[in-house]
């Protein structure tokens, strides 16, 4: 019996080191949340601008929640895919209305879809039935920031109201297509396209009609209004997820309020990223990521608004400037939806996300 016992005892010991032991040998790359070290560049974008040590002096885009009275609807467009429902909102052409029909919130028969995005009260009206109490605004904008020399004005802000240019419902091979005329010879559009899973590709273009060239710098901004409800599990990342030029990131809500301020940022942190990377929100079972076009150079930007209570991840790119009689276009992808690995690595494959898989945190076993 004495025997027996001093073999469970040894064998318990053993078990317990397998972990530790597999981690020494087979040790994972080190996760750092620093900035790559190479020089800001001269954008600005979100609430507040970018600064740099060349800083131009380029107008901030309005405030994330303004946008038309409530009271006047600016206007939905119907999203409709095997995954998802919900639309967007002509009132800064949010995407912030988004149901993953694949999933209920209880195993209780007439359960609802789980909700994944929700529309800020600005954008919210009778089309959009959302439980305040259980939802908090969380969407997804885009937008320019001006130039040197051009107007705040004169490009697309958060608050500024679309018109369906072409489409009706958007749905896989049916896309959508907003437009917006600042009135001094440019034109802005934003068309949406939606694959069978969870995956948005937004395009952004500014068309200069006028006599002199324009600048601006197109943007994606995910923001997350108040502190989500998580499981506070110690072996489940949950909060900012992202990938700089191979290195993960990851940042949790805790984090994100105790970041250093930077100045003309507030908390917030700074990524160059040169050429692959992606950066967003992971919740325990679903993920709403902002992702360049592989290759495409971008500044990522973390940051959380004390006075608001808002959570950000932004995707800035760089200013670039239309000549008279040309178009500029920026082609991103937008992931919001369930983390099913098949579908994710699929992303890996097509359109070219890399390590997108890395966004599900497998804990200790991820080497299983």
């Amino acid at each position: 019996m004495e025997d027996n016992n001093r073999n469970l005892i040894l064998a318990t010991v053993l078990s317990f080191l397998v972990i530790p032991g597999w981690y020494t040998v087979f040790a994972p790359e080190p996760v750092s949340d620093q900035p790559s070290g190479q020089p800001l560049t001269e954008q600005t974008i979100g609430d507040q601008p970018l600064a740099t040590p060349a800083q131009t002096d380029a107008a901030a885009p309005a405030d994330l929640d303004s946008a038309p009275d409530a009271a006047e609807p600016a206007g939905r467009v119907a999203i409709q895919s095997p995954a998802v429902s919900g639309s967007i909102s002509l009132a800064g052409g949010r995407i912030d209305d988004l149901l993953l029909t694949r999933y209920q919130e209880t195993i209780d028969e007439g359960s609802p879809d789980v909700r994944l995005l929700t529309p800020s009260s600005a954008t919210a009206d009778d089309r959009v039935s959302v439980d305040s109490a259980q939802y908090k605004p969380y969407y997804a904008v885009y937008g320019w920031t001006p130039g040197p020399g051009v107007s705040a004005d004169l490009v697309p802000n958060p608050a500024t109201v679309w018109t369906l240019e072409s489409g009706e419902t958007l749905a896989p091979g049916q896309p959508v297509t907003l437009a917006w005329d600042n009135g001094a010879g440019q034109i802005f559009r934003r068309t949406f396209a939606l694959d069978e899973n969870y995956l948005f590709t937004i395009g952004q273009s500014v068309e200069n009609n006028g006599d002199a060239a324009f600048s601006a710098a197109p943007y994606g901004i995910i923001a997350r209004h108040g502190r989500p409800d998580t499981q506070n599990n110690f072996i489940l990342h949950e909060g900012v997820v992202g990938m700089v030029d191979g290195t993960l990131v990851e940042m949790d809500y805790d984090d994100l309020a105790e970041l250093e301020p930077v100045e003309r940022e507030g908390r917030a942190e700074v990524f160059e990223v040169t050429g692959n990377g992606w950066i967003g929100f992971t919740d325990k079972y679903w993920m709403t990521s902002l992702a360049p076009a592989p290759g495409q150079a971008f500044t990522a930007v973390v940051k959380y608004a004390d006075g608001a209570d808002i959570y950000q991840t932004e995707a800035r790119f760089p200013m670039q400037t239309v000549q008279p009689g040309t178009t500029l276009s920026a082609d991103s992808y937008l992931f919001a939806g369930a983390k099913v690995w098949e579908v994710i690595r699929s992303y890996e494959e097509s359109p070219g996300i890399q390590r997108f898989v890395d966004s599900i945190d497998w804990g200790w076993f991820y080497f299983l």
